[in-house]
């Protein structure tokens, strides 16, 4: 493709991925609270990690089809109501909407493990040990 500023050209893609982030964050963070909080009212490092590693996964399940759609977009130059459509009438719903899911779904757990997860652990045990 060649370079443009075209604002239609330049910004293709962003509705796609506008709704893809904010949909994620939003069930990433509901998901990995309700799987840190089952179980005991205690909670451990490994729960807490485990319940954001699991946040990331169910997370992956909503964002991939919001990937592969913006994706096709930029390459194919289609509406965000279009390309959809022509994804699932070329590969099917699942084959093609859900491309990649088995590695969404793994950078995905690394990244919020890291981010809810291990980030949190880490401050907590931070504040408690002693300060020379």
């Amino acid at each position: 493709l060649p370079f443009t500023l075209r604002p239609s050209l330049l910004f293709r893609g962003c509705g796609a991925n506008l709704l893809k982030e904010t949909s994620e964050m939003a069930l990433q963070f509901a998901a990995a609270g309700r799987m840190k909080a089952g179980g005991d009212a205690s909670s451990s490092a490994a729960r807490e990690i485990a319940g954001a590693v699991g946040g990331g996964a169910v997370g992956a399940l909503l964002v991939t089809p919001f990937e592969c759609v913006m994706v096709q977009q930029q390459l194919l130059g289609t509406s965000l109501l279009q390309t959809p459509l022509d994804i699932v009438r070329r590969h099917g719903a699942l084959d093609g909407l859900y491309r990649g899911l088995g590695l969404a779904a793994l950078r995905d757990s690394i990244y919020v493990g890291c981010m809810l997860g291990l980030t949190p652990v880490a401050r907590s045990r931070g504040e408690t040990r002693p300060r020379t």
